[in-house]
């Protein structure tokens, strides 16, 4: 049996590689926000940190080339095993801390137009790797041709030469470092439609009243002439059917609030986003993980503090004459 007391995770959707959905009950807004945080900005990935250039013949200067490759999305899993930089024993280039990745393409002569894109990095590890978005692509183009992220085009002769040297950080450090593309986070809506008030509409306004949502949360059906909540996570609060109601002069046909537990607390409705560094549940997982660290911290500084004023309390008690 489920604790009211105990914050409670359901998924609604998932796509690995693209994103989650899922709904987090009996929490504050406090916690939810904190979570929202710490999934931006807190979760550690690998990202492209230093460029060794010994080539550069295209049109991009060197300082925007070396921004493209940082901004290139590497496939994570390994970076939770990574040492940072900073707290590596080694002089910063080891393959604790650390992962090599080379760029080297030339445009061939006979070729007028060339494009440089992330596959053509290649890594020392093969658990780190430019993220594949060749399933993407759009019907009907080439995934070898389009699924690539470009870093820029060469022309007849040109080239470029790299070494690019890949680290763990954190968002808080650089957006190269955010797994996330979106963490879209929302009150879940508490919707509830006047039966008595509903039974009383024409069809006609049955029917033009749910087609006014612009997130077609309401559905109105014919055979049974009942109108039906059908996609209640997706409402927005933007109130279009509470004015619609009242345009059609059916004064509170419905009612949309925020969704309260039993216990006080809010509902909430999260959309994580991933940028294929690491799949959308392992960001979730990640940020549980951390957040749940930092409050174990929290407490034990507090209980430090507390100890330590109450050691002086004492102390200053003792010393005290009893006479005074």
């Amino acid at each position: 049996m489920i604790d009211d007391c105990q914050p409670v995770v359901e998924i609604l959707e998932l796509e690995p590689n693209e994103y989650i959905k899922f709904n987090l009950r009996n929490t504050n807004i406090t916690m939810a926000n904190t979570l929202r945080r710490v999934m931006q900005v807190e979760v550690p990935i690998l990202a492209i940190d230093l460029v060794n250039l010994e080539k550069n013949s295209s049109v991009l200067p060197d300082e925007m080339l070396c921004q493209r490759l940082g901004l290139i999305p590497l496939t994570s899993t390994v970076a939770k095993e990574m040492n940072n930089v900073m707290d590596c024993p080694c002089d910063g280039a080891c393959s604790e801390c650390t992962v090599e990745l080379t760029l080297n393409v030339r445009c061939p002569p006979d070729v007028n137009r060339m494009l440089v894109t992330n596959k053509d990095l290649k890594s020392s590890n093969p658990d780190v790797q430019p993220v594949d978005f060749t399933s993407f692509v759009p019907s009907g183009l080439d995934p070898d041709k389009y699924g690539g992220v470009v870093i820029c085009k060469l022309t007849k002769g040109q080239e470029i030469s790299c070494r690019c040297i890949a680290r763990r950080g954190i968002g808080k450090e650089h957006a190269k470092w955010i797994p996330t593309c979106t963490v879209a986070m929302a009150y879940m809506p508490d919707i509830r439609i006047n039966q008595e008030v509903a039974d009383q509409m024409p069809s006609e306004h049955k029917h033009e009243w749910a087609e006014c949502c612009p997130k077609k949360v309401f559905k109105y059906e014919p055979k049974t002439t009942l109108l039906e909540i059908e996609r209640a996570d997706d409402c927005i609060y933007c109130g279009e059917c509470v004015m619609k109601a009242e345009d059609i002069g059916c004064d509170g046909l419905v009612s949309v609030k925020f969704k309260r537990s039993r216990n006080g607390t809010h509902n909430f409705v999260f959309t994580v986003e991933t940028t294929g560094a690491l799949p959308a549940e392992e960001i979730v997982l990640r940020a549980f993980e951390i957040t749940r660290s930092k409050l174990k911290m929290m407490k034990k500084k507090l209980t430090e503090v507390a100890q330590s004023e109450d050691e002086e309390m004492h102390d200053d008690s003792e010393g005290q004459d009893p006479l005074m």
